[in-house]
Protein backbone atom coordinates (compact mmCIF):
# COMPACT_ATOMS: atom_id res chain seq x y z
CA UNK A 1 0.00 0.00 0.00
CA UNK A 2 1.44 3.35 -1.07
CA UNK A 3 1.68 6.63 1.44
CA UNK A 4 0.72 9.47 0.37
CA UNK A 5 3.26 11.96 1.86
CA UNK A 6 1.97 15.34 2.56
CA UNK A 7 4.36 18.70 1.13
CA UNK A 8 6.53 19.64 4.21
CA UNK A 9 6.68 23.65 5.48
CA UNK A 10 8.73 25.70 6.65
CA UNK A 11 8.34 25.77 10.70
CA UNK A 12 9.64 29.25 10.56
CA UNK A 13 6.48 31.10 11.85
CA UNK A 14 4.77 33.13 8.81
CA UNK A 15 6.95 31.30 6.14
CA UNK A 16 4.68 29.03 3.27
CA UNK A 17 7.87 27.17 1.89
CA UNK A 18 7.63 23.81 0.75
CA UNK A 19 10.95 21.51 1.77
CA UNK A 20 12.34 18.45 0.55
CA UNK A 21 13.79 17.61 4.24
CA UNK A 22 14.91 19.05 7.29
CA UNK A 23 12.65 21.90 9.42
CA UNK A 24 13.62 24.85 8.04
CA UNK A 25 13.45 26.90 4.32
CA UNK A 26 17.11 27.63 2.98
CA UNK A 27 16.75 31.80 3.87
CA UNK A 28 15.41 30.78 7.83
CA UNK A 29 18.49 27.98 7.70
CA UNK A 30 21.02 30.52 7.16
CA UNK A 31 19.49 32.88 9.69
CA UNK A 32 20.29 29.96 12.26
CA UNK A 33 23.95 29.59 10.76
CA UNK A 34 24.39 33.24 11.05
CA UNK A 35 22.46 34.58 14.11
CA UNK A 36 21.69 31.49 15.81
CA UNK A 37 18.09 32.23 15.77
CA UNK A 38 15.53 32.84 12.88
CA UNK A 39 15.19 36.63 12.48
CA UNK A 40 12.05 38.18 11.73
CA UNK A 41 11.36 40.26 8.73
CA UNK A 42 12.22 43.72 10.60
CA UNK A 43 14.81 42.03 11.79
CA UNK A 44 16.54 40.73 8.55
CA UNK A 45 15.67 44.30 7.01
CA UNK A 46 17.05 46.02 9.71
CA UNK A 47 20.34 44.22 9.38
CA UNK A 48 20.91 44.93 5.27
CA UNK A 49 19.17 41.27 4.92
CA UNK A 50 16.89 43.15 2.07
CA UNK A 51 15.15 41.67 -0.93
CA UNK A 52 16.89 42.42 -3.83
CA UNK A 53 13.42 44.04 -4.88
CA UNK A 54 13.74 46.26 -2.31
CA UNK A 55 17.25 46.66 -2.06
CA UNK A 56 17.77 47.51 -5.69
CA UNK A 57 14.19 48.94 -6.92
CA UNK A 58 13.81 49.18 -10.85
CA UNK A 59 15.40 51.70 -12.66
CA UNK A 60 14.42 53.41 -15.66
CA UNK A 61 16.60 53.13 -19.02
CA UNK A 62 19.30 55.50 -19.02
CA UNK A 63 18.93 56.61 -22.69
CA UNK A 64 16.63 59.91 -23.30
CA UNK A 65 12.97 59.35 -24.14
CA UNK A 66 12.75 55.89 -23.12
CA UNK A 67 10.07 54.86 -21.11
CA UNK A 68 11.05 50.95 -20.05
CA UNK A 69 12.23 49.96 -17.08
CA UNK A 70 16.00 49.06 -17.13
CA UNK A 71 17.07 45.20 -17.61
CA UNK A 72 20.66 45.36 -18.21
CA UNK A 73 23.80 47.75 -18.11
CA UNK A 74 21.07 50.29 -17.08
CA UNK A 75 19.57 50.02 -20.69
CA UNK A 76 15.88 48.57 -21.61
CA UNK A 77 15.89 45.09 -23.42
CA UNK A 78 16.00 46.84 -26.74
CA UNK A 79 18.36 48.94 -25.94
CA UNK A 80 20.68 46.35 -25.04
CA UNK A 81 19.99 44.46 -27.93
CA UNK A 82 20.65 47.16 -30.38
CA UNK A 83 24.64 47.25 -28.20
CA UNK A 84 25.25 43.93 -28.38
CA UNK A 85 24.19 43.99 -32.58
CA UNK A 86 25.52 47.04 -33.62
CA UNK A 87 27.68 48.38 -30.46
CA UNK A 88 26.29 51.44 -29.79
CA UNK A 89 22.18 51.40 -27.64
CA UNK A 90 21.59 54.34 -29.78
CA UNK A 91 21.79 52.59 -33.05
CA UNK A 92 19.21 50.77 -35.14
CA UNK A 93 19.20 47.95 -37.60
CA UNK A 94 19.53 50.27 -40.81
CA UNK A 95 22.71 52.02 -39.67
CA UNK A 96 25.10 49.35 -41.51
CA UNK A 97 27.57 49.03 -38.64
CA UNK A 98 27.49 45.71 -36.14
CA UNK A 99 29.50 44.09 -33.54
CA UNK A 100 30.15 40.67 -34.29
CA UNK A 101 29.80 38.35 -31.62
CA UNK A 102 34.11 38.32 -30.65
CA UNK A 103 33.60 41.93 -30.78
CA UNK A 104 34.38 43.06 -34.31
CA UNK A 105 33.07 45.87 -35.72
CA UNK A 106 31.88 45.77 -39.25
CA UNK A 107 30.66 47.54 -41.92
CA UNK A 108 28.03 46.69 -44.49
CA UNK A 109 30.00 46.89 -47.91
CA UNK A 110 29.00 44.18 -50.11
CA UNK A 111 30.19 45.01 -53.51
CA UNK A 112 33.93 45.04 -50.72
CA UNK A 113 36.07 42.11 -51.99
CA UNK A 114 36.48 41.23 -48.24
CA UNK A 115 33.22 40.89 -47.53
CA UNK A 116 31.01 37.94 -46.11
CA UNK A 117 28.17 36.16 -47.25
CA UNK A 118 25.80 38.92 -45.57
CA UNK A 119 28.17 42.04 -47.25
CA UNK A 120 29.98 43.05 -44.13
CA UNK A 121 33.65 44.28 -43.43
CA UNK A 122 35.10 44.48 -40.63
CA UNK A 123 36.22 47.90 -40.06
CA UNK A 124 39.92 47.39 -38.77
CA UNK A 125 40.26 45.85 -42.28
CA UNK A 126 38.69 48.40 -43.99
CA UNK A 127 41.00 51.38 -42.05
CA UNK A 128 44.51 49.77 -42.90
CA UNK A 129 43.27 49.29 -46.76
CA UNK A 130 42.66 53.27 -46.30
CA UNK A 131 46.11 53.86 -44.47
CA UNK A 132 47.85 51.67 -46.67
CA UNK A 133 46.60 52.36 -49.81
CA UNK A 134 45.38 49.18 -51.08
CA UNK A 135 43.26 46.29 -50.80
CA UNK A 136 45.04 43.92 -47.83
CA UNK A 137 46.31 40.66 -49.38
CA UNK A 138 45.07 37.07 -48.35
CA UNK A 139 48.49 36.64 -46.50
CA UNK A 140 48.11 39.45 -44.27
CA UNK A 141 46.32 40.29 -41.25
CA UNK A 142 45.15 43.55 -39.15
CA UNK A 143 46.53 42.88 -35.74
CA UNK A 144 44.86 45.00 -32.64
CA UNK A 145 48.08 46.06 -30.62
CA UNK A 146 46.17 46.54 -27.24
CA UNK A 147 43.70 43.11 -27.58
CA UNK A 148 40.76 45.13 -27.35
CA UNK A 149 39.11 44.35 -30.92
CA UNK A 150 36.64 47.15 -30.61
CA UNK A 151 39.39 49.74 -30.50
CA UNK A 152 40.37 50.72 -34.37
CA UNK A 153 41.98 53.66 -34.04
CA UNK A 154 44.90 53.47 -36.28
CA UNK A 155 46.98 53.52 -33.91
CA UNK A 156 46.44 50.51 -32.29
CA UNK A 157 46.29 48.35 -35.81
CA UNK A 158 49.71 46.73 -37.12
CA UNK A 159 49.41 45.40 -40.44
CA UNK A 160 51.05 41.36 -40.28
CA UNK A 161 51.74 38.48 -41.93
CA UNK A 162 49.54 35.73 -40.77
CA UNK A 163 52.53 33.98 -39.85
CA UNK A 164 54.06 36.95 -37.58
CA UNK A 165 50.40 36.84 -35.93
CA UNK A 166 50.29 33.10 -35.43
CA UNK A 167 53.92 33.95 -34.07
CA UNK A 168 53.03 37.01 -31.76
CA UNK A 169 49.67 35.35 -30.31
CA UNK A 170 52.28 32.18 -29.83
CA UNK A 171 54.79 33.92 -27.51
CA UNK A 172 51.94 35.54 -25.64
CA UNK A 173 50.62 31.84 -24.57
CA UNK A 174 53.89 30.99 -24.08
CA UNK A 175 54.51 33.47 -21.44
CA UNK A 176 57.24 35.30 -23.62
CA UNK A 177 56.18 39.03 -23.76
CA UNK A 178 59.94 40.14 -25.36
CA UNK A 179 59.70 37.92 -28.07
CA UNK A 180 56.05 39.14 -28.92
CA UNK A 181 57.43 42.93 -29.09
CA UNK A 182 60.26 41.52 -31.39
CA UNK A 183 57.39 40.23 -33.45
CA UNK A 184 55.29 43.39 -33.30
CA UNK A 185 57.87 45.82 -34.21
CA UNK A 186 58.49 43.56 -37.20
CA UNK A 187 55.37 44.01 -38.23
CA UNK A 188 55.17 47.28 -38.14
CA UNK A 189 58.25 48.06 -40.11
CA UNK A 190 56.60 45.91 -42.82
CA UNK A 191 53.52 47.96 -42.46
CA UNK A 192 55.66 51.10 -42.90
CA UNK A 193 57.38 49.40 -45.73
CA UNK A 194 53.65 48.45 -47.50
CA UNK A 195 52.97 51.67 -46.91
CA UNK A 196 55.85 53.59 -48.36
CA UNK A 197 55.89 50.59 -51.69
CA UNK A 198 52.17 52.33 -52.79
CA UNK A 199 53.84 55.79 -52.68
Amino acid sequence: MATTSSARRCQAPGCEKSIPRGRYCSNHYRHLQQYGRILTREEALANGRRLRREANPPKQCSVKGCEQMAAARGWCLRHYARWQRHGSPLANKHTGRRAEGRGYVTLKLPLHPRAGVSGYVREHDLIMERHIGRLIKPHEVVHHIDGDVSNNSLGNLALMTRSQHASYHLWIRWGQPWESEVILRAALWYQLRTALEVV
